[in-house]
């Protein structure tokens, strides 16, 4: 918490918006359950953020809620799951922090692409230091790539976060049909 409490400190609290991600829905209630205990942390008025689920998940109008008071500023610290990562729009994040072992490149690209911020600020906890340079690697990788394709087609005005998106959906394919899963049966 000492890293989020100098990092909040460094930036003013009206532009502040943070995510922290962990594994399990128990475990964001419990780091909020810490957190806010720390009053530094506390005046960011973190909340949770969670999957559709049983008992202890969140409807689609408990998250749209969170999601229009994190972007007014209503709430600047959201902790979640993976649920966070794609297919929620998360606007103006400029801290993003990982305590969940990141499991494929696809999901560190968009948990980094979360602090969409120019100067955003992505911190990873991991026993795995070396398969975080290894995406680090592949990401810039692919960020060349990216660049060279525009380079390529000077008349296409198209954005590189596009690109990026158009590439990610045709991995998602790729191992679709890998698995078999659009085979007919």
């Amino acid at each position: 918490c000492a890293n989020l409490a100098y990092l909040e400190s460094s930036k003013s609290k009206q532009e502040f918006r943070g995510i922290i991600f962990v594994q399990t829905r128990n475990a964001a209630r419990l780091l909020l359950d810490h957190v806010i205990q720390e009053p530094d942390i506390a005046q960011l008025n973190p909340s949770i953020f969670v999957g559709h689920g049983q008992r202890d998940g969140m409807g689609s109008e408990e998250q749209q809620q969170k999601m229009q008071q994190f972007e007014l500023g209503h709430i600047k610290l959201l902790i979640g799951t993976s649920v966070l990562e794609e297919g929620i729009d998360v606007p103006c994040c400029n801290f993003v922090m990982s305590f969940e072992e990141i499991s494929s490149f696809r999901s560190f690209l968009q948990m980094r692409g979360r602090a969409r911020d120019a100067n955003g600020q992505f911190f990873v906890f991991t026993q795995d230091p070396q398969k975080i340079q290894k995406m680090l690697h592949k990401e810039k990788i692919m960020m060349q790539a990216l660049e060279e394709l525009q380079q390529e087609m000077p008349g296409d005005n198209t954005d590189i976060s596009k690109l990026i998106d158009s590439a990610l959906a045709l991995e998602i394919h790729r191992k679709q049909l890998q698995a078999g899963e659009f085979l007919p049966g």
